[in-house]
């Protein structure tokens, strides 16, 4: 009987890992990259997070909208491409909006305000599709506009700059660029939870309805 020789076992496992690495990285993700985050939003889920906002906006395309119930200098001031300003937000907007769109999102002040302004929804327009945006546009805005290597210690994991590239393009002007591409892009981004330092170690998951401070920036 041949005797299995460890030292050669080993060696090959070495060489097996550093290939698979090497091919990971031509490809431009990882092993932890293959699993797919979990981005859909579920229809009686009301507060989705920025990951799953964005990937509902860029599957269902003109048939999600993003509804701003915000005052018009905040509205102004910084708002979601595409969204748009509802300040009277009442039974009759909305059924003007559920018979445009499948899906709407509405952003407030607080989380407690668009949990509150979904449920009149429902009230309004049983059946139709609503959810809120947790964290509101200040959720957005650290994730997608403000420039977080400035704010981390820490360098960009591989892949996210060019991910964060290719959602802002897709979402930018989506009838011009790649929907699945711009997908696999975002869940990227939301695997790698890529973000300023001062949040990865202070903010905590908050329950629906506590106000979050504003930050410097103007993004509402």
């Amino acid at each position: 009987m041949t005797r299995f020789n460890t030292k050669v076992g080993a060696i090959v496992l070495v060489l097996f890992a550093g290939s698979y690495m090497v091919l990971a990285l031509e490809k431009g993700h990882t092993a932890r990259g293959e699993i797919p985050a979990d981005l859909t939003a579920r229809k009686l889920e009301h507060g989705i997070d920025v990951w799953k906002t964005a990937a509902l906006l860029i599957r269902e395309g003109d048939r999600a909208v993003v509804a701003d119930v915000r005052s018009r200098k905040d509205f102004e001031t910084y708002h979601l491409p595409g969204s748009v300003h509802v300040p009277e937000w009442d039974a009759k907007k909305t059924g003007e909006l559920s018979g445009r769109y499948d899906s709407i999102v509405l952003i407030a002040d607080t989380d407690e305000e668009a949990l509150k302004r979904v449920r009149e929804a429902i009230g309004w327009q049983p059946g139709r599709t609503f959810h809120y945006l947790q964290g509101g546009v200040r959720g957005w805005y650290l994730d997608f506009v403000l420039p977080v290597p400035l704010f981390n210690d820490k360098k960009p994991p591989y892949g996210y700059e060019r991910a964060l590239a290719t959602v802002e393009t897709y979402l930018s002007a989506p009838e011009k660029n790649d929907r699945k591409e711009a997908l696999e892009a975002l869940s990227a981004l939301a695997r790698l939870d890529y973000r300023p330092a001062g949040l990865l170690q202070q903010e905590k998951p908050q329950p629906s309805g506590t106000k979050r401070k504003k930050i410097a920036g103007g993004c509402g």
